[in-house]
């Protein structure tokens, strides 16, 4: 049989976020079990990366699970993944379960959001009330975000004023937390009494079930991800916002669907036909992926449109606005008169050639996490990059890491740092402090050495929060990792 698969299938795979053969595998396996299709052996997959051999049918199952198409697999199509399919244009969302909102890394993300997306794949098997039970996982999720975000509000509860925004927040943070339980165990649901709480309007109150045997958890996994991409907006607002920022972004989209009245002028009428530039949005959004899957780790997605979109407002930033660019050559500038519903179905209709500007769930590939502390040398490292991430992350956004900062011998004699030392204010703070000491590879080089050495992140995090002569014992006893530790 002569050659027939892309030269460059491990290159795309390692794009997709499948970094090892294995993980591909898992996945590979799965969707075949989920599909009730042949099982692709690992001897199939393994003639098809290194013999650039495969049958049309383990083509077809292996871009599925890659989320392309047969023919970016065919030899017949790009010999050179890196013009075809470019690592830079994929994004990774490190997924980690929810267990409760109280959980720090979910409320110092989650307040910071200004988007929500929700990812539901339930099987089949669901118990009774399960699917309606998430959708009111979803509306309490919406209204904890309604307390969370209600900065203004907050402040003035603060000071004396009414504890009614406090209430709305605890009630809030329980019923989700409740939910949390039941879904990890596998309840199913009821309708049962009423909730008297004015964050959810008085609804009556879906409750797991005591009668029925427990046996099809829910994992509800969670990550803050930035997404930029681009959307009409009408001219004179981009031209405005241009004086205020750079490029002229914006943090939400343009409704379009109300008058807009300015110094008694109606600068914007949903009536008329006008004319609409296509502006940059970029903002942070919380993604929900909710799942009966025990074992996911990452979702990837192919990002053309932000990587387009944050070039060109780059460009644009740097050049003084749009005018001076060639709107035709590019997305951000052009132009298009009417009114905002048609203009905005045509670009979602793909006018002009245009990228789509928004993610769907099927754009999203699952990345298993390794079933089994059994992995290749490939699989080893990629676990532990996973590891090192969540390790800076708990550290960085520690109060106590100003123990590290007098340790790690970066300060001035005479400098020595507090837990309230402004440069331990936040987690901004000091990843300023580390970026002005050209540090970041320093604390990296730490992580690496204790997580490989403790095989830890919890017990990695205490010592560097610790600092002082336990963290310099554990990492004089530490050392890179060699084949021979694998």
């Amino acid at each position: 049989m002569e050659k027939n698969v892309n030269a460059a299938i491990k290159q795309i795979r390692i794009n997709k976020g499948f970094k090892t053969r294995d993980l591909l595998m898992r996945s590979v396996e799965k969707y075949c079990k989920d599909n009730k299709q042949k099982v692709v052996g690992e001897k199939t997959i393994q003639r098809m990366e290194n013999d650039l051999i495969a049958s049309e049918y383990t083509i077809s199952v292996v871009s599925k699970v890659l989320n392309i198409t047969p023919e970016d697999l065919k030899i017949n199509v790009q010999q050179n993944s890196k013009n075809k399919i470019p690592e830079e244009v994929y994004s990774t969302i490190n997924l980690k379960k929810l267990d409760s909102v109280s959980a720090n890394y979910f409320k110092e993300n989650f307040n910071k959001t200004g988007k929500r997306k929700f990812i539901i794949e339930l099987g089949n098997n669901v118990q009774p009330g399960q699917v309606r039970a998430v959708q009111q996982f979803v509306k309490y999720i919406d209204d904890y975000a309604d307390t969370s975000n209600n900065v203004i509000d907050q402040i003035m509860t603060d000071d004396f004023g009414s504890s009614k925004l406090v209430n709305d927040k605890l009630a809030a943070e329980h019923m989700i937390d409740t939910y949390l339980k039941a879904f990890k165990i596998g309840n199913s649901w009821q309708w049962e009494g009423t909730y008297e709480s004015a964050a959810f309007d008085a609804e009556k109150l879906f409750v797991p079930s005591k009668k029925v045997e427990k046996s099809n958890p829910i994992y509800i996994y969670y990550d803050s991800h930035p997404y930029a991409t681009y959307w009409p907006v009408p001219s004179y607002f981009y031209e405005n916002k241009i004086e205020e920022s750079a490029g002229g972004g914006f943090s939400k989209f343009f409704d379009g669907s109300k008058p807009i009245w300015d110094g008694g002028v109606r600068k914007y009428d949903p009536s008329k036909s006008q004319k609409f530039i296509l502006a940059p949005v970029s903002f942070l959004f919380s993604l929900f992926f909710i799942t009966n899957e025990p074992n996911i780790s990452q979702l990837t997605y192919r990002n053309m449109v932000s990587k387009i979109v944050l070039k060109e407002w780059e460009r644009i930033a740097k050049n003084g606005g749009f005018k001076t660019l060639k709107p035709e050559n590019q997305i951000l500038g052009k132009q298009y008169e009417g009114l905002f519903d048609n203009i905005l179905k045509d670009i979602l209709g793909g006018i002009d050639g245009l990228p789509k500007n928004y993610l769907e769930d099927s754009d999203f590939t699952k990345i298993y996490l390794p079933e089994s502390k059994s992995y290749d040398y490939d699989d080893y490292y990629h676990v532990k990059e996973t590891q090192f991430s969540e390790c800076y992350d708990k550290v960085i956004n520690h109060k106590k890491f100003f123990n590290y900062m007098n340790w790690c011998l970066l300060l001035k004699k005479t400098e020595s740092l507090t837990i309230n030392s402004p440069e331990n204010k936040n987690k901004l703070s000091r990843e300023k402090w580390l970026k002005k000491r050209n540090a970041h590879w320093v604390i990296g080089e730490d992580i690496e050495h204790l997580v490989y050495y403790l095989d830890s992140v919890d017990e990695a995090v205490e010592l560097i929060l610790t600092g002082g002569e336990k963290l310099t014992e554990a990492l004089n006893k530490s050392r890179p990792p060699t084949l021979d530790d694998i």
